[in-house]
């Protein structure tokens, strides 16, 4: 994207091998970069490494609800989105069948993913964190009294101890693979994710709104960028896809049965996919390893819940990061877990309905036309995803 330019590493490789960390963070997606920043601000050295380059596209809605606007409120960070031109977002429209609904958001923004994780990068940077993109982590044996982690950067390998490692790896990780007690499951009728940007698109897509066209075999999201760009993120059904042949079909066929205005060139526009979108890690933490953001499990998405799940979680780990960097507790384990559910359970219990909801067309489509003419009565549900 233009306008963003490349973030360098802030050391050789070879040079992370020279000192213990006191933590390593492995992925710098919000949850990875906030984290990495609040440490850092404490004091404590950390290195935050992700196999990427950035700025780089991610396969995302794009939104910044509510809770993750509070969230960067809270942590000294409210103005980023205003200064990275943010498009504020005011209205939620859905459609169904030919039924439509308008649905006011409380708060929250449009910004392009190339533009936001790498400022929360350039942010922990200046916080004093060391990163290192295009590079790849592994998982070896604990150390005593630390984790060892290999680091490669084609064809370079150095080995790396932390105090403590934070596993914020995204949808589909592997950091955590081969640790014992990790297993990620899979929900049987779980959708995955697909998205494309387009520079042109119909007037209709207004740049304060999010739209939401709803069909049989999945959902499209809709929102303006920044730079006015077309932000297009869907979940789809693997067998929809196949029927269909291709996410951009998909789209244009969901579209097309809502009446809603077609994209031209969906079809031919670069997609990207994403794992099976509902799934679930058995552990959240092991010796000296805390796992954050999408990394710890997955719940299809709607208005910007991925983004601020990520940013909260990034944040609510430090203490016990900071804990663990003086003195491993075996208590540790318990404590993030029942932390991290009492953060995210009710947040992710109302995505959980609304994905039912969407699994049953005909009940879309009749709650799409109630709320056509009651539109309050989402008011519960809506805090419940945006501001809880």
């Amino acid at each position: 994207m233009t306008g963003v330019k490349p973030i360098p590493p802030t050391r050789p490789i070879e040079q992370a091998a020279e000192q213990v960390w006191d933590v390593v963070i492995v992925g710098a997606g919000p949850s990875g970069a906030l984290a990495a920043r609040e440490l850092a601000r404490y004091g404590v050295s950390v290195l935050l490494v992700d196999k990427a380059a950035f700025p780089r596209w991610k396969v995302c809605g794009s939104c910044v609800n509510a809770a993750a606007l509070a969230t960067l409120e809270a942590v000294g960070l409210g103005e980023l989105p205003n200064q990275l031109g943010a498009q504020p977002l005011h209205e939620l429209q859905l459609a169904a069948g030919r039924r439509r609904a308008s649905l006011p958001l409380p708060g929250g923004v449009a910004v392009s993913r190339e533009r936001f994780d790498a400022a929360l990068i350039e942010h922990a940077i200046q916080a004093g964190a060391d990163f290192l993109p295009h590079t790849h982590a592994r998982l070896d044996r604990s150390g005593i009294p630390t984790r060892r982690l290999t680091l490669r950067q084609r064809e370079q390998e150095v080995t790396v101890e932390a105090r403590v490692v934070l596993a914020a790896d995204g949808l589909g990780g592997r950091l955590v693979q081969h640790e014992k007690g990790f297993e990620l499951s899979v929900n049987s009728m779980a959708r995955f994710g697909a998205s494309t940007i387009v520079d042109t698109a119909p007037s209709t897509y207004d740049r304060e709104t999010i739209v939401m066209a709803c069909g049989n075999g999945g959902y499209v999201g809709l929102v303006r960028l920044e730079d006015g760009r077309l932000n297009i993120a869907a979940a789809f059904d693997p067998s929809f896809v196949r029927q269909t042949g291709g996410p951009g079909e998909a789209a244009t066929t969901v579209l097309a049965h809502t009446g809603l205005p077609p994209v031209r060139g969906l079809s031919k526009s670069s997609w990207g996919g994403t794992p099976a979108l509902t799934c679930r890690l058995s552990r959240l933490v092991t010796d000296r390893l805390f796992v954050i953001g999408d990394a710890a499990g997955y719940i299809e998405p709607f208005t910007g819940e991925g983004i601020a799940w990520a940013l909260t979680t990034g944040v609510s780990v430090v203490p016990f990061a900071l804990k663990a960097v003086q003195q491993w507790i075996p208590s540790l384990t318990d404590q993030w877990t029942e932390h991290y559910h009492h953060l995210l359970g009710s947040r992710q219990s109302a995505c959980r309905q609304v994905t039912w909801l969407l699994r049953h067309p005909t009940l879309t489509r009749a709650t799409v036309g109630v709320l056509s003419l009651v539109p309050q009565l989402t008011a519960p549900l809506v805090h419940s995803i945006n501001t809880a």
